[in-house]
């Protein structure tokens, strides 16, 4: 599977499929020994790509020291299109940064700073590849703050049809809309439209805002 996006490439061999694939500088000694450490500790399969690339895996770790904010989030937003979706998580972040801000998109479970000592790293990268969470306590108590909502204490009334349902489970589940698309076997114009229609229903002005209304009504 290829494909080519602003200078992004997409190459997966189904048949190596790494756990983790630390996108980085590839001529850098220290992240070669940083898998070496990966593959030792927790007994998994590593690679390391070029920051020019992108790769399958089980879970893809974006170096926030070689990749732009920018270029990040577009390499996250490849990785939605894959099937299944891998895990991301951000490495070498700097607290307070535009790179914290790529915390917002589903799937990105995890962001280690440049401080993050290696004994953290390693306990953080076994329990992303278990598919929970490993976050800060400063975001995690910003996430929550901003999620945070009066409880709708009345019955749900927003008459969904059984596909729309359908559709915002799939939401929850953070996939995309041409993934969405892939399993319902319909074209992307006709879940937009669905998605348009379950916005004006339940009351609310995007995915987010719609997952989490489901949270509370599914």
């Amino acid at each position: 599977m290829e494909k080519t996006h602003d200078g992004l490439l997409q190459a997966t061999n189904e048949e190596d499929v790494a756990d983790l694939v630390l996108v980085s500088d590839v001529a850098s000694l220290q992240n070669s020994l940083l898998l070496e450490k990966f593959e030792e500790q927790l007994s998994i399969h590593c690679k390391l790509v070029e920051s020019g690339q992108l790769e399958c895996g089980t879970c893809i770790l974006l170096d926030c020291a070689v990749l732009t904010a920018e270029q990040a989030g577009q390499a996250i937003k490849d990785s939605q299109e894959w099937l299944p979706s891998p895990t991301i998580a951000l490495l070498n972040a700097t607290a307070f940064s535009s790179h914290e801000g790529l915390m917002q998109w589903p799937r990105v479970n995890g962001i280690f700073y440049n401080s993050t000592g290696h004994a953290k790293l390693l306990e953080g990268v076994a329990t992303i590849l278990k598919g929970e969470y490993w976050l800060p306590r400063r975001l995690l108590h910003s996430f929550v703050e901003n999620s945070r909502r009066i409880p709708n204490t009345q019955t749900c009334s927003a008459n969904l049809t059984r596909r729309e349902w359908q559709i915002l489970q799939h939401i929850v589940d953070g996939k995309t809309n041409a993934a969405i698309a892939g399993e319902l076997f319909v074209s992307e114009h006709t879940i937009k439209s669905h998605l348009y229609n379950i916005f004006k229903k339940v009351g609310v002005k995007n995915r987010v805002e719609a997952s989490n209304w489901a949270r509370e009504n599914l």
